[in-house]
């Protein structure tokens, strides 16, 4: 647990080749060192905790509050844009590197009980990015909501670990 909320990736590798258990959870708030990571905003200790997920330089996406715009960078080049529609004044988007947890096809919120098509969550927190209504202006509860094809684009093409940045 120590080692994924520092980031310490060696020591990380190590406990867990030394059969440290990656479900254990604390007594108190009953977190996984895979929820701890995610949430100190560690991407390396989320993707050796998850068992893997392409470097950022490899890999990413890109997510501009201020455009709401959505970049698929692969090599450092951007191969594929979208709109997205963020979260509305009260329910702002969050800004940081993220790192994609899971993904579910068929999602239903338990907020706000909506579907939530292509749904993947970002950094084992309760937002990620799906399909969805997308205006040109942020009107969403948090999440990055895409439009159907480029949800579906992504649900299918990006795995599970991969970096999310939103500035």
């Amino acid at each position: 647990m120590l080692a994924a909320g520092l980031g310490q990736g060696d020591y990380l590798h190590a406990l867990l080749n030394a059969g440290a258990s990656r479900n254990r959870l604390t007594s108190r708030n009953r977190m996984s060192a895979l929820d701890i990571a995610a949430e100190t905003g560690h991407w390396r200790s989320t993707q050796i905790l998850l068992g893997g997920g392409p470097s950022p330089d490899q890999l990413r996406i890109e997510i501009s509050l201020a455009l709401q715009r959505v970049a698929l960078v692969k090599n450092g080049v951007p191969v594929y844009r979208t709109s997205c529609s963020t979260g509305r004044p009260g329910y702002s988007t969050k800004k940081g590197e993220f790192v994609i947890t899971n993904k579910e096809r068929n999602h239903r919120s338990t907020i706000y009980h909506v579907e939530m098509p292509y749904f993947m969550r970002l950094s084992c927190l309760d937002f990620g990015m799906h399909a969805g209504y997308v205006a040109d202006h942020p009107v969403s509860h948090g999440c990055i909501r895409l439009p159907e094809d480029a949800a579906r684009k992504f649900f299918s093409e990006i795995p599970v670990g991969t970096v999310v940045t939103v500035q």
